[in-house]
């Protein structure tokens, strides 16, 4: 019975899902509208590439770089400084600084200077105190040449080889005045040690340079500003060389010196601030005038002669070595010339040694040794070419201090002693000393207030 009613069930089930199924039966068509679709669209025609190679196209310009910071400045590291290059002083010659002829010993001798209105006078031995030696205005009422006159004029006189006559340069009046076109009245006496008697000899004449046997005068004529020659004992003069005043030509001061033989001169011309020249002239009037070294815008001065040799030494700007003068000789017969130092300047107008041969004595200083370079003095012997150092006289002053000048070197008549002055280059106050040629001593003779102007003399 169960059996029958659980099929019974089954077929109720299955008619209600056919009727459910024949309910909805099959869907209806629907068309859709006209405008659903888009209409047909033609095709496009292909585009045609143009034939290879292709054309290329610009590029788009770009953008600009993004500004870069300012570098920042390096530094240049300090340079490294050169050594401070080591000068070894030239040091000064051990004794004897000369070898004297046998038998030659150091005798007295006499100091001869001008102080104001008078010229003083001291030996080198004894007392050794300053004393009058000649009071021109109180003898002779004549006078000195003024000291705030043209340097050259300032010279007061020159000792005669013997020692026994002085030429001086002597004034009228206490102060003449220079006046353009006329000569400066300074005339040249000779004044005799001994008897003291004074004698004209010529009018207006300065720079008087005695010939070596003390028979002749050269000087300088104020009123022609050439050079003449005076005989000491007759008195005639003669100009034996003229200058060319129109182009302003005139002879250097110290710019005149005696051949040993009595023959010729050596003569400085000048254009001052210009040029100079050495001259050679025959004072016996025979030989023409000759140019030894013709107009140089170096500075040339100083000349003297060498007694054995004959040459010429004297200082000159030109050369090797710095800015000089430096010295040089020269053959006056060959003109040959050779520079004999190149380091050391020479200052003052070189002088011979009176016992003969080729040495001379000079001042001037080391400029290589420091910067402050002191004036010291030099003993060269030009037959060797040897050059010995005779004073230092900033050896023991710092470098970076003012010094000493060792100037204005003179050999006493018998050729065994230097006289100098030694000058503080701070001070005004100069100091005369004395020094041994044998054992190289020094001892201080007296003190001068202006050694430049008072014209230091070394007689016997």
């Amino acid at each position: 019975m169960v059996t029958g009613y659980k099929r019974l069930r089954v077929v109720f089930s299955l008619s209600a899902l056919i009727a459910v199924i024949a309910a909805c039966g099959s869907p209806a068509v629907v068309e859709p509208p006209a405008d659903a679709y888009p209409a047909t669209v033609a095709p496009r025609p292909t585009a045609t590439l143009p034939p290879y190679p292709w054309p290329t196209q610009t590029p788009p310009p770009t953008d600009p770089p993004e500004p870069t910071e300012e570098p920042t400045e390096t530094v240049p590291p300090d340079p490294t400084q050169p050594p401070t290059p080591v000068v070894t002083p030239i040091p000064t010659a051990a004794p004897p600084i000369i070898l004297l002829p046998e038998g030659a010993t150091a005798q007295p001798f006499s100091l001869f200077w001008r102080d104001g209105d008078v010229i003083l006078t001291m030996r080198s031995e004894g007392e050794m105190k300053p004393a009058v030696f000649l009071d021109p205005v109180k003898e002779f009422g004549l006078y000195l040449t003024p000291r705030e006159i043209d340097v050259r004029f300032r010279s007061w006189g020159a000792i005669s080889p013997g020692g026994q006559t002085f030429a001086l340069i002597l004034t009228e009046e206490a102060n003449p005045q220079m006046s353009y076109g006329a000569p400066y009245p300074t005339h040249i006496n000779l004044f005799d040690v001994e008897s003291r008697a004074l004698r004209p000899l010529v009018k207006y004449g300065a720079e008087p340079v005695w010939s070596p046997d003390g028979k002749r005068l050269a000087y300088i004529s104020t009123e022609t500003g050439g050079v003449w020659v005076v005989d000491v004992a007759g008195g005639k003069t003669t100009e034996v060389y003229e200058v060319d005043r129109a182009n302003e030509h005139s002879v250097a001061i110290s710019g005149v010196a005696w051949s040993p033989d009595n023959r010729y001169l050596a003569i400085v011309d000048q254009v001052i601030n210009q040029s100079t020249a050495l001259m050679l002239v025959d004072v016996e009037g025979i030989e023409p005038l000759r140019v030894l070294i013709e107009h140089t815008l170096y500075i040339l001065g100083g000349p003297q002669w060498l007694p054995r040799s004959g040459s010429l030494v004297f200082g000159w700007s030109a050369g090797e070595g710095g800015r000089g003068p430096h010295l040089w000789v020269i053959d006056p017969v060959s003109g040959e010339r050779k520079q004999i130092t190149d380091s050391i300047n020479v200052l003052f107008t070189p002088v011979p040694w009176p016992l003969g041969g080729d040495r001379i004595v000079f001042s001037g200083p080391a400029s290589h040794e420091r910067e402050f370079s002191g004036y010291d003095i030099w003993v060269a012997d030009l037959s060797s070419f040897e050059i010995k150092r005779i004073t230092h006289g900033n050896a023991d002053v710092p470098k970076t201090d003012l010094g000493i000048d060792v100037l204005l070197p003179l050999w006493t008549p018998d050729g065994t002693q230097l006289v100098f002055v030694k000058v503080p280059m701070q001070d005004e106050l100069a100091e005369v000393w004395v020094l041994s040629l044998a054992d190289g001593s020094e001892r201080k003779l007296v003190d001068i207030m202006t050694v430049f102007d008072d014209g230091l003399l070394v007689g016997p």
